[in-house]
């Protein structure tokens, strides 16, 4: 466990060759591996006084992709952080008028974020951007994702969409996939899962469900792999087996201190381990020998 002080965590970080990168509302920090299970933090990246970083952490090839926005002055830029200490490779101005979204997508050589209704596509080799209306009801709680040459997104009443790859025109069509609420969304190879209030589905990309896993507690899909599925509830973390549906496993993860409330903001998986975040800047790692789900 590693605990940062004076820090607030709300994103999802990454995992590269087994470095973890994670990103508080100013700074990126590395953490690598000092032996004997020890991590040791040292910050990459200050955005200074006037911008938060705003995204969740991504990764094309040696460099780390995220959003800054300046809320006051309604000022935000999708910038490409070096891995290798180069500092920002290249970087996207624009203005705001409503909202830019804390999510990107990325494909291939090219991220994917939405902003006043409109999809922004930044090309990650040339530094260079392009926007695009897209005629259904979108927001700053809209969820993007990745998945078989397409991209996804959510519409304000929980309506999935999807726009094939390469696309011309960036004209959404509509899955049929719709829930009264979605926390969390995301999918891994024809697969689509989606957190909700009580529970999550498992849906096909043709529309079609095939499981409804029903909860008393809100599940929030944090990460998916072709096996396990992470879910938070939380204080909770739970490892769902994705071949056999009715096992899995879940831990709490405790506070450093009594009566302080934990609660998970993003988890991760590396090659080896999952990496579980908290806001309040609690990081542990669960390995896969740990691990009784049988795959």
């Amino acid at each position: 466990k590693i605990f940062f002080e004076n820090e607030s965590f709300e994103k999802t970080g990454l995992v590269y060759n087994n470095i973890i990168y994670i990103n508080s509302l100013k700074k990126i920090f590395r953490l690598k591996d000092t032996g004997e299970d020890k991590f040791q933090p040292e910050v990459i990246y200050d955005s200074g006084n006037h911008f938060f970083i705003w995204s969740n952490l991504n990764l094309f090839r040696n460099n780390i992709v995220f959003a800054e926005f300046n809320p006051f002055e309604r000022k935000a830029a999708i910038k490409t952080l070096s891995i290798d200490d180069q500092g920002i490779v290249n970087e996207l101005d624009f203005e705001v008028l409503e909202y830019v979204s804390d999510k990107i997508c990325i494909s291939g050589a090219t991220a994917f974020i939405l902003t006043d209704k409109r999809l922004l596509v930044y090309d990650l080799e040339k530094g260079e951007g392009t926007f695009h209306s897209i005629d259904i009801l979108i927001d700053e709680n809209s969820f993007i994702f990745y998945l078989s040459n397409r991209i996804y997104i959510t519409a304000q009443h929980n309506e999935l969409y999807y726009i094939d790859l390469p696309s011309h025109g960036y004209r959404p069509k509509n899955t049929g996939i719709k829930n009264n609420y979605i926390n969390s969304i995301g999918g891994f190879d024809d697969n689509i899962f989606a957190g909700s209030l009580n529970g999550w589905k498992y849906y096909k990309s043709s529309g079609l469900i095939i499981y409804n896993f029903e909860d008393e507690h809100e599940n929030k899909i944090e990460c998916i792999s072709k096996n396990v599925m992470t879910i938070s509830q939380k204080n909770k973390i739970v490892f769902c087996n994705l071949n056999r549906f009715q096992e899995a496993e879940g831990y709490v993860i405790a506070s450093n201190e009594k009566n302080e409330s934990v609660e998970i903001v993003s988890a991760i998986f590396s090659s080896d381990a999952i990496y579980v975040m908290t806001k309040n800047g609690i990081l542990e790692a669960f390995t896969n020998d740990k691990i009784n789900i049988h795959i």
